[in-house]
């Protein structure tokens, strides 16, 4: 656990899963990307709208916030990370 930091992003295949808010000698705690306290500056790839994404405390649900009513979202629309947080990239 020597290269874990409080604050790093936590990934997974599909992308980002959370972030290390403890770091202990054998193990770390991660707070999900879906925990009620946990949002994120998003943006679409296909239109570059912003947004921000935060959790439900559903493992299998985020909410969208701030989105224009004129937006234009598509099912299958690939959401990213903005970069415009400190915390992800």
């Amino acid at each position: 656990m020597d290269h874990l930091k409080v604050g790093q992003t936590v990934l997974d295949d599909k992308g980002i899963m959370g972030q290390i808010i403890n770091v202990y000698p054998h193990s770390s705690r991660v707070m999900l990307l879906s925990d009620k306290e946990h949002s994120l500056s998003v943006r679409l790839e296909r239109t570059g709208m912003r947004a921000i994404v935060s959790g439900t405390g559903d493992l299998g649900r985020l909410k969208m916030e701030y989105v224009p009513t004129s937006a234009n979202i598509q099912v299958g629309d690939k959401v990213l990370s903005s970069g415009l947080g400190e915390h992800f990239p």
